[in-house]
């Protein structure tokens, strides 16, 4: 649920940066809102629902302040990127599930936590969870990559001008 969460904030990150504020916050934020209230009521907790309040609320500077048309293309860049890296990191580790080692989720600890019955669903991640363990990693460790190396590439061209 987390990983299609993740898909549903990428998406959501470009049509926020894209559009006025008033559809942003009027059409956008209860639209994906009911995204997230569907998804949370899949998962015990509220982890959904608290992750969703809280990419709002740092979405709401955009909405609520009046930012520069810098920061508005840094937020679009990195929305494309993120869109984009899950896209590849979904569909690789998918397609390489069986070669990727399992590190400490083997067969023996699935069973031994009751893996089986705890998934509600099936699916290549839920079916192979090492993969979405891997995937998730690596989305996100390129995705501070990237946002680091877009950050730091537009405070040098500042400095230069």
């Amino acid at each position: 649920m987390m990983v299609i969460f993740e898909f549903v904030l990428g998406h959501s990150g470009v049509f926020m940066s894209v559009f006025p504020r008033r559809i942003a916050l009027f059409v956008f934020v209860p639209f994906y809102g009911l995204f997230a209230l569907a998804l949370n009521a899949t998962l015990p907790g509220n982890a959904i629902m608290f992750l969703y309040c809280g990419v709002i609320l740092m979405r709401m500077r955009f909405i609520f302040s009046n930012p520069t048309e810098d920061a508005k293309l840094k937020a679009l860049g990195v929305s494309i990127i993120s869109v984009f890296l899950f896209m590849i990191c979904i569909i690789g580790f998918s397609a390489a599930s069986d070669v990727l080692p399992k590190f400490g989720l083997t067969p023996a600890y699935l069973q031994t936590i009751d893996f089986k019955n705890i998934a509600s669903s099936s699916g290549d991640f839920t079916d192979a969870p090492h993969a979405a363990m891997a995937m998730g990693m690596t989305y996100f460790t390129l995705l501070a990559g990237f946002e680091f190396l877009i950050y730091g590439l537009l405070r040098k061209r500042k400095h230069r001008a």
